[in-house]
């Protein structure tokens, strides 16, 4: 099953330090300007809930990547993930990304 880097949050760790620290622990990126993209409850396989919490960042290209945890790193098109096993939300969570990765913002000025 293919999902993204991450993982738990420790006691008193807040959920973007925790996606800071699980990414590069898992990748040794170093994604410092991550943003929060959407959170939700779920529950793990003996009932207990939890909440997951997405954060979005724009890979700048340059940084290498290391692969510490799982069986393989890989980069792919979303068009192509159809074709890896994936949790279903993940690809909600994929296309928000991409909605808010491509926002652009202006600035106006006026005399």
């Amino acid at each position: 099953m293919w999902g993204l880097p991450g993982g738990h949050a420790e006691s008193g760790e807040s959920m973007l330090g925790c996606a800071r620290r699980e990414l590069r622990a898992d990748t040794e990126h170093d994604a410092s300007d991550l943003r929060f993209l959407c959170s939700f409850d779920d529950t793990d396989e003996y009932g207990a809930a939890y909440l997951v919490t997405f954060f979005w960042y724009k890979y700048d290209g340059i940084q290498p990547l290391a692969f510490h945890e799982g069986q393989a790193l890989a980069f792919f098109t979303r068009s192509a993930a159809e074709n890896y096993p994936i949790p279903a939300y993940l690809f909600d969570v994929w296309d928000g990304g991409f909605a808010v990765g491509t926002i652009t913002t202006t600035t106006e000025t006026h005399p």
